[in-house]
């Protein structure tokens, strides 16, 4: 846009000649009107708004001085340009004090108004591209003021800093609070981190922009405070306390209240310890993620004061050493009734909320045990190196994601243990059924020898009673049972090759030839020549 000129003077000469005869157009000037006395051209001023004013300082009814001062007095950001006489040279350089920008001297030429309005439009543009950047600037700014007050707050959760360092800072954020007795409250979205490892970081986004909008509203309602991010998962909120002892608690309460209401997520908050100044926010702040680190136990949707957790004992062994020992001794058995039956006596020291201490402890603990579960899996894998290298595959990755509650440890566990004892007792079965094949080749094998159930259970390194009912159990038969019909089997075989009766009988283990045609008799009906008759016709 051209910036647009006009001429105050009571010489119409000098009017017309600066208006008509000079081709502003060619200069990029808009010629917008002239007048002839002061008063006229103030009314011109205040109608036209010209960006550049020509005006003599000698005028009836109104001089040039008068005028300009009038131009200052409407506020109007033109550039004025004083024409003089000799006599006059005193007032140009007052009006030029004054802020006037400019004058030339009569007589003049039209090259010399034509230069210091050049200069006046040179102005003005330099001026508008200023102002442009600094509204710029300034809408920046505006737009940035979000995120530096999220940079800003953050800063003073974590480094202590004095009411002199932040007070301008303060200010120029408009961080709505006062400067003095606030609380720091810790919030997590419960179950956030498992969403995102799922691919869910669209669903996240969403729910912290909406738990946000929820938070701020609820802060709102009851106090003054500030809603920032503070990691993935996770608020952080400054609000002033208010004059109640616990105030603070019951806005956490509330805010926990309306997440669960309004939105399809829960929320876990830690509410700090009270900071009188700037100074003490960090503490209120690490006072807040200690309160809400005892989600741990409640698995989510709770919160958790820090001032409770003083009348929590320092230390509290929550299982014995034997305890563990019991559940280890089970593991290594492969008895998973019983393994499980131990943890769950384990977790009842967890679950009683008196000794409930250092969340981080307990995970610790809980790790222990699973890593001492993975030792006893590791060893009954033996000589299997893939086995081996699952197992410690696994507890690398238990390390580095670790359950974040009580109730997934638990699960964890739980899963673990009978996943180690089933894996032994398959391992046992496997070796018993080894045993029992062994045992059943030996009687095959000696059958002319004395079996029985005690020697047969000395070889396979069993008890005389475990041994028999794994063998009953994998044959079908009592050992003597299996014996017998294996010696008959055996006896019909070398009838059916013609041997003699006597010979037979020694060579299936009977050293009584009557003894022997009775048992065979008992078992097949028939008498050892019956039966060769019948084989050999």
């Amino acid at each position: 846009m051209k910036p647009k000129l006009c001429v105050i003077d009571d010489s119409r000469i000098v009017c017309n000649g600066i208006m008509n005869h000079i081709r502003w157009d060619e200069h990029g000037i808009e010629p917008a009107g002239a007048a002839m006395d002061g008063e006229a051209g103030l009314e011109l001023i205040r109608r036209v708004k010209p960006d550049i004013l020509i005006t003599d300082i000698r005028m009836p009814r109104k001089n040039g001085i008068e005028l300009f001062r009038d131009v200052l007095a409407l506020g109007w950001p033109c550039k004025v340009i004083l024409i003089s006489g000799y006599t006059d040279f005193e007032y140009a350089q007052e009006a030029v004090r004054l802020g006037a920008f400019d004058f030339v001297s009569k007589p003049f030429l039209a090259e010399e108004i034509v230069s210091v309005v050049n200069k006046a439009k040179e102005r003005i543009v330099a001026e508008s591209e200023e102002t442009a950047r600094v509204r710029g600037l300034e809408r920046r700014v505006r737009e940035s003021l979000p995120l530096l007050r999220q940079e800003f707050v953050q800063l003073l959760l974590r480094f202590a800093s004095t009411p002199e360092q932040t007070a301008k800072r303060w200010d120029f954020l408009q961080l709505p609070l006062a400067m003095a007795d606030f609380v720091v409250l810790a919030v997590e979205i419960d179950g956030a981190e498992p969403s995102v490892a799922s691919g869910g970081i669209l669903d996240i986004e969403l729910a912290r922009f909406s738990l946000s909008n929820i938070l701020e509203e609820t802060v709102a309602q009851a106090t003054r405070g500030i809603v920032v991010r503070d990691g993935l998962s996770r608020f952080a909120l400054i609000v002033n306390a208010g004059p109640e002892a616990d105030a603070p608690g019951q806005l956490a309460e509330l805010c926990r209240e309306h997440v669960e209401r309004y939105s399809r997520h829960t929320v876990s908050i830690g509410v700090g310890s009270p900071a009188p100044g700037v100074r003490e926010l960090p503490e209120s702040y690490r006072h807040a993620l200690a309160a809400l680190s005892y989600s741990f136990f409640s698995g989510g949707n709770s919160v958790f004061r820090y001032a409770d957790l003083a009348d929590r004992p320092a230390e509290v062994e929550p299982y014995s050493s034997d305890s563990e020992k019991e559940l280890l001794l089970y593991a290594r058995a492969g008895n998973k009734t019983r393994a499980l039956e131990a943890l769950s006596a384990i977790y009842a020291g967890f679950d009683d909320k008196r000794t409930q201490v250092d969340p981080d402890g307990t995970a610790a603990a809980f790790l222990k045990l699973a890593e001492a579960l993975y030792d006893v899996l590791a060893a009954a894998a033996g000589k299997d190196a893939d086995a081996r290298a699952r197992a410690a595959s696994e507890l690398r990755s238990l390390r580095a994601e670790a359950p974040r509650t009580l109730a997934a440890w638990k699960e964890t566990l739980d899963r673990l243990c009978a996943a180690v004892c089933d894996r032994i007792a398959a391992e046992r079965t496997h070796e018993s059924e080894a045993d029992i094949q062994r045992s059943v080749a030996y009687i095959r094998t000696h059958l002319q020898e004395s079996l029985t159930v005690q020697s047969l259970a000395r070889l396979a390194c069993l008890s005389t009673s475990y041994f028999a009912n794994l063998f009953k159990k994998q044959t079908g038969f009592t050992v003597a049972q299996f014996i017998i019909a294996e010696r008959m089997g055996r006896a019909k075989e070398l009838l059916a090759e013609g041997k003699q009766v006597q010979e037979i009988a020694a060579m299936v283990g009977y050293e009584d030839r009557v003894y022997f045609s009775d048992a065979f008799k008992k078992h097949t009906g028939v008498t050892p020549s019956e039966y060769r008759q019948r084989i050999l016709g």
